[in-house]
């Protein structure tokens, strides 16, 4: 089980560095600009992870410029 969770980890590290990079774009070929957050079974866990990142920590903060967080 442990070297599937690692290949799905994996995947969304090369996934998430390339919307930072501008990489991968929309199917207009414009860089992506809105990230959307949806909870899965009612739990507003995930997104406030999200957003609080996205504040804090200096990183995402560079990776969130010029991006819109809707919930």
């Amino acid at each position: 089980m442990v070297p599937e969770v690692w290949s799905v980890l994996d995947k969304i590290k090369d996934f998430s560095e390339r919307v930072r990079s501008a990489s991968w774009v929309g199917a207009t070929g414009k860089v992506l600009k809105d990230v959307v957050v949806v909870g899965v079974g009612g739990s507003f866990l995930g997104p406030l992870f999200v957003h609080t990142a996205f504040q804090t920590d200096p990183k995402a903060i560079k990776s969130a410029r010029g991006r819109q967080l809707r919930l």
